[in-house]
């Protein structure tokens, strides 16, 4: 039994002062063929901890937030060749990145010793 494809929508306002402006994505899915979500929490340091993907048949929406509570604990993440991790979202405490993955391989890691993190990754 497959599961229905999952929708998608997100909504972003900034203001300051004269300046607004507005973000709408929508429509986004993921098939949910067969995995569903794979949820992998972590206590990071400042070296990179890779993300094991392998339970996923294809990597699909996936969406990082930085547990913290303080905003100076930042946790980086992005694409991760074997010696270095190529940051592509670096999350201040309490903030979430949310995109569709690419194959490949994945790393995280934080400014300091004891960040809680969590990447959700929904297949397809």
């Amino acid at each position: 039994m497959t599961m229905a494809d999952a929708t998608m929508s997100f909504q972003v306002q900034a203001t300051k002062g004269s300046f607004s402006q507005s973000l709408v994505a929508s429509g986004i899915t993921a098939d949910m063929a067969a995995a569903g979500i794979m949820a992998i929490p972590a206590t990071l340091g400042t070296t990179p901890v890779t993300l094991s993907t392998a339970a996923l048949s294809s990597l699909g929406i996936a969406v990082v937030h930085n547990l913290a509570t303080d905003s100076t604990q930042v946790v980086t993440f992005g694409r991760w060749d074997g010696t270095t991790l190529w940051g592509s979202a670096a999350l201040r405490g309490g903030e979430k990145a949310i995109f569709r993955m690419e194959p490949g391989n994945y790393a995280w890691k934080a400014n300091v010793a004891g960040v809680r993190a969590l990447a959700q990754i929904l297949e397809g």
